[in-house]
């Protein structure tokens, strides 16, 4: 079943049958801004000559395990799902490290935060205290994770709000449009964000970076490699009214230590050279694939292809 899904997408992305047997599928989740991003990576690797596609799955840890297992070749997604599997942390605590893990290049900065709507008087993230929030998210702690975060930047916890249960993003998102949570996660930039503010106008908050304590604070000992980033308004996100900081969330792509390192190797050499257009994926930087913040080793082939350009000294 999930080969004849993948066969699928790949036919969407104007491959033959054929081709698709040599497919590259690089694991993602399902109509968020992650599948997304697969998406524009994948058609950038079929552009440069890598037959590529994304493979959709419920959740990024279910793809991550299956990458470790050597089930899948490539996968993408946000730092903390790939940091906490391979040492095993949080909510992989008491579990086998997923150790067979290895970094192919960093990607995007995909900038998060919470939105609410532009009437709703909320205009920081302490005034949340006692707004309606997502929480639970069913078997998506990255996400718990997150949204905790943001709730420690206006020096609140989950007992400061009412949590409404939610399973994920797409729920989320619709619960918010129908005023049944005054605020909600958002993939800033995302196509998947327009219908929201479309259906309910809405504003990023900005985050309080006012002391370095503030903002260690709001990423806790989770989020090691993220940071705040200074935004500016502008049609790539309508919902940004303001200059603000926002969150940076770092997308990497990574693989199994034994996947073929010829093959890795010409993947990540198409991705330092890879340039896009597209706005969602603007903090894309081909000359910073090779940087990496979590300890994570390169898969040989990455490692080889990086040494070669100059972007890894020996």
């Amino acid at each position: 079943m999930f080969k004849t899904v993948v066969t699928a997408i790949a036919l969407v992305f104007g491959m033959s049958t054929a081709m698709a047997d040599d497919l590259v599928r690089i694991g993602s989740t399902k109509g968020t801004g992650n599948y997304q991003h697969a998406a524009s990576i994948a058609k950038k690797l079929t552009e440069l000559g890598i037959q590529a596609a994304p493979a959709p799955h419920n959740d990024q840890s279910d793809y991550t395990k299956k990458v470790n297992d050597g089930e899948l070749e490539l996968a993408q997604g946000n730092l903390i799902e790939l940091t906490m599997a391979y040492y095993a942390e949080m909510h992989h605590t008491g579990k086998p490290p997923q150790n067979n893990l290895r970094m192919v290049g960093k990607s995007i900065c995909l900038f998060t935060g919470y939105i609410v709507g532009v009437d709703s008087g909320i205009n920081t993230y302490a005034d949340l205290k006692g707004k309606k929030i997502g929480s639970g998210w069913n078997g998506r702690p990255t996400l718990e994770a997150l949204n905790r975060s943001f709730l420690r930047n206006g020096n609140l916890t989950w007992d400061d709000i009412n949590k409404v249960p939610v399973t994920g993003i797409v729920e989320s998102w619709k619960l918010y449009k129908q005023d049944l949570v005054d605020a909600t996660i958002a993939a800033l930039g995302a196509g998947s964000m327009k219908p929201v503010n479309a259906a309910k106008p809405s504003k990023v908050l900005p985050f309080d970076t006012s002391s370095e304590d503030i903002v260690n604070k709001t990423f806790g000992s989770e989020f090691r490699g993220y940071e705040m980033v200074r935004v500016k308004p502008g049609k790539w996100e309508p919902m940004v009214r303001e200059e603000m900081d926002v969150m940076c969330v770092p997308y990497m792509i990574y693989t199994h230590v034994n996947a073929d390192e010829k093959r890795i190797y010409e993947i990540a050499k198409a991705l330092a050279k890879a340039e896009f257009d597209a706005p969602f994926m603007s903090t894309f930087d081909k000359n910073k694939v090779a940087t990496t913040k979590n300890g994570i080793p390169f898969h040989p082939g990455a490692l080889k292809a990086y040494k070669e350009l100059g972007l890894i000294k020996e």
